[in-house]
């Protein structure tokens, strides 16, 4: 009977072992907000391997942003008919006791519309996901401002 030999020594098979099995332990690295604040600029077109994405600046910041729009947009949602009736109530009743529900359904088509707008943009159109979010982001801030501009013309403000 002829037994199969190894395909190469120890030494080899520890070179051909990928490298993420061979990194330091977590205990030995420093904490990960440390790590955030010393993380140099990632160019676009440079590769960021999966493990260390977490690790970014760019990461910690879409993350915040993504958070803060989340949360805002969460919040105005499920205040959206209560915030109708504080600010409309006294000087348009009649409009509000009408067409508040039509509001909120609105609201809520509107947001889950952009959702798919941007994400559309982001994937199918050319300026990439980085301009499509820079562009969403920047829009942003004239549309809430707008809002509380309106808001305050039609209290008489």
């Amino acid at each position: 009977t002829t037994v199969a030999a190894p395909s190469g020594s120890a030494q080899q098979q520890q070179q051909q072992r990928p490298a993420a099995t061979t990194a330091t332990p977590a205990a030995a690295s420093p904490p990960l907000l440390l790590r955030w604040l010393h993380t140099p600029h990632i160019a676009a077109d440079r590769f960021v391997h999966v493990d260390g994405v977490m690790t970014t600046p760019q990461f910690a910041a879409l993350w915040t942003m993504l958070f803060c729009n989340v949360t805002a947009g969460i919040g105005v949602l499920a205040v959206a008919k209560t915030l109708l009736d504080d600010v409309f109530g006294a000087a348009l009743p009649a409009l509000v006791a009408a067409h508040g529900t039509t509001y909120v359904v609105l609201l809520s088509v509107c947001n889950a519309g952009g959702r798919l707008l941007w994400a559309t943009a982001s994937d199918v159109g050319h300026a990439g996901r980085r301009a499509t979010y820079a562009a969403l982001f920047a829009t942003s801030i004239p549309a809430f401002l707008a809002v509380a501009w309106c808001g305050g013309a039609a209290m008489g403000g």
